[in-house]
Formats: structure tokens, C-alpha cells, sequence
């Protein structure tokens, strides 16, 4: 197996004693300082938000936990903001699936109506946030997507002090879930995500499997790249609409899926395909990133039918775009290539440094 150990890139802390302390760096940053030190570039850490100033020659650029400095606010704001990317995208003419806001003062008729005049099931999603926190799929009645609606407004609440953000409705895009990292130019690298889930021996329970699966060396890196599959409430709740229990034991071959999102900070498993892509799916990616002013990378959520054909024939939406994209999962692949984005996106903030 590859060695995918990481450098203890750590940056000082005043713990509330009044000692110095050291806390490591996300794992993206240690990546990218990886590269950096590779490439020349010198580096040095900004107190008190994270942020990491790199300098080569009379050239200075900064980060902040992955977003380099060549993106731009309007842009971050952009992709923070749910609604307003969907918005923006559906200007550009690029795909998108049919959806609605809601605001908290909305009516409970009107929420009928937006129920009402969308196809099921239906994806329920606070409209701002990431690594799927907030996010409830398969909602196939009124009551599931008023008392999920009424949840997210709560946290908002308690969250903000305030009566903030809205909440999205939306129908469920076909097909399955890849993560492409793309620049104005080129595609940089596409992830197939797949929710958690455990494959049936006939002998053991979807707990043994569980724990057999949390013994991959991968999933021990960091509980940011490849956490180890926790079961929870929701967990069990996935597994009773199939009439399993975490001691069920599946018959050899079964796939039990044990998540509703497919993000691998959920225990999902992701594979690279950046090789399989078709074209056309370059060229939509290419599209929505200029669409949104000031980005020189973002990541996005891409749904298809089949990645591999052109998507003119194929179902197929845009379902997010992430201006900070966990780029480390190309990087330190859990199957497939390694494609090395820390070192891109270097690139974009150096050019000189292209060859």
C-alpha cells in the first residue's frame, strides 16, 4: 500500500492557561505546504484565523483552510449561498433540478403548494452549509418535509439569534454523485461518492461488518478525510425502511447502504474517475465555474445518469457548488489515482511556476 502518511504541519495556540500550544494543520493545508516546500515556495502561519501567507520570489498569495486567495468574496458568497448559486447557474442555462426557497414567515399553504407542484421524492436542505450537515433526501410526504423544514428553521434559530437563511425544496437529481474539481479551464479531478455502506457474507452482523470495514488503514488517517463509520439514530432509521437492525446479518453479495448522503466525512466511500469522464461533462463543468465571478477553483456536485456518455442523452444536474471543496480525498485516494490538486492549486495562485 502506498505510503499516504502526512508531515505534522502545526501552527502555535494560546490555550486559556496561557501556554503555547500546537495544533495540526487540516489536512488539505498539510498537502498543500507539502507542495509548496516542493516547489520553493516559502510559507508562514497567520495568527488567529488560519490563514497561511506563501511567498515566492517578490509574489505573495494567502490561504485560508484550502480557499486560496485568487478566489474573490462575490464568488465565495455565491457558493455559500444555496438559492443564489442555483440562481446564477439557471441564468448561465446550465442544469440544475426544479426546486423552491422557503422562508421561515412562509405559509403552511404555500408550503403545500411548493410540495405540490414538485415531482417526489424530494430533497429538504438548509440553504447554506457543508459536508452534507442539514440535508434530508427521499422525503415522500407533506408531514416529512414540514417536520424536517420546522428542524432546520430551529437550528437556525439557535444558531443566529435570528429569523435567518431560508430552506430549499428540491427534487431529487437521477442518476449518481461525483465531486469534480475544476478550474476556468480544465477539470482537475472527478470523485464518484457513495454512501456508507456494508456488503453481506451470510455469517456476519451489519455491525461486525461495520467494524470490520472502520479497520481499512485509509479510514485511520483523520477523521476529516476518511472517518470511520459511526451508527447512530439515523443510521438505524435507514436500516429499519429495509427491515434491518445493526444484528441483522445480510446474505452474501448484499450491498446494505447504512446513509442517505453520499459524503465520505459521512463514512461514504469515494472512487476516482477522472479518466472516464466524457467530454461533455468537462464542458459543463467549465461552464458553471465562469458563471460565477471571481472563482479560479471550486468544486462541484455533479449528478448523471452515466459520467461516461455525453450528457445531452443523460439525466444530469449541477446540485452544489463549493467554493472550499475537501480536496484531499484526490490526493490521498481511497481507490484509484492519485491527482495531486494541492499542487494545482499552487499553480493557479504561482503561475510563473507552470513548466
Amino acid at each position: 500500500m502506498a505510503d499516504f502518511s502526512l508531515p505534522r504541519y502545526t501552527y502555535p495556540r494560546i490555550t486559556p492557561t496561557g501556554k503555547k500550544s500546537e495544533v495540526l494543520y487540516p489536512n488539505e493545508m498539510q498537502l498543500v505546504l507539502r507542495e509548496a516546500e516542493q516547489l520553493g515556495i516559502t510559507w508562514k502561519n497567520i495568527p488567529d484565523g488560519d490563514v497561511c501567507k506563501f511567498t515566492y520570489g517578490n509574489h505573495i498569495e494567502y490561504m485560508r483552510k484550502g480557499t486560496a486567495s485568487t478566489n474573490c468574496l462575490t464568488g465565495i458568497w455565491i457558493c455559500m449561498n444555496k438559492s443564489l448559486t442555483h440562481s446564477i447557474l439557471s441564468d448561465a442555462h446550465l442544469p440544475i433540478p426544479r426546486g423552491f426557497s422557503i422562508f421561515n414567515d412562509d405559509s403552511q399553504e404555500y408550503r403545500k403548494q411548493v410540495f405540490e407542484a414538485l415531482t417526489h421524492p424530494l430533497v429538504v436542505k438548509p440553504w447554506r452549509g457543508s459536508h452534507g450537515k442539514g440535508v434530508r433526501p427521499n422525503i415522500t410526504t407533506l408531514e416529512e418535509m414540514n417536520e424536517w423544514i420546522d428542524i432546520l428553521f430551529l437550528n437556525m434559530l439557535e444558531g443566529t439569534g435570528a429569523n435567518k437563511g431560508s430552506v430549499l425544496i428540491e427534487e431529487t437529481a437521477q442518476g449518481e454523485e461525483y465531486r469534480i474539481i475544476v478550474t476556468k479551464e480544465k477539470v482537475l479531478a472527478v470523485m464518484n461518492r457513495q454512501p456508507a455502506s456494508v456488503i453481506g457474507d451470510g455469517s456476519k452482523t451489519i455491525q461486525q461488518l461495520i467494524d470490520e470495514k472502520n479497520t481499512n488503514p485509509l479510514r485511520n488517517i483523520s477523521e476529516d478525510l476518511y472517518p470511520n463509520i459511526h451508527p447512530d439514530d439515523d443510521m438505524k432509521r435507514i436500516l429499519q425502511k429495509s427491515s434491518y437492525t445493526l444484528e441483522s446479518i445480510p446474505k452474501q453479495g448484499t450491498k446494505v447502504v447504512l446513509r442517505e448522503i453520499s459524503n465520505v466525512i459521512a463514512g461514504g466511500d469515494a472512487y476516482d474517475v477522472t479518466d472516464e469522464i466524457h467530454p461533455t461533462v468537462a464542458e459543463i463543468a467549465v461552464k458553471a465555474i465562469q458563471a460565477i465571478p471571481g472563482m479560479s477553483l471550486v468544486g462541484l456536485d455533479f449528478m448523471t445518469t452515466d459520467i461516461t456518455k455525453d450528457q445531452s442523452t443523460q439525466l444530469h444536474a449541477i446540485i452544489e457548488v463549493n467554493f472550499a471543496p475537501q480536496f484531499d480525498m484526490h490526493d490521498i485516494p481511497m481507490h484509484g489515482k492519485k491527482r495531486n490538486v494541492a499542487k494545482a492549486i499552487l499553480l493557479l495562485m504561482f503561475p510563473e511556476l507552470v513548466e
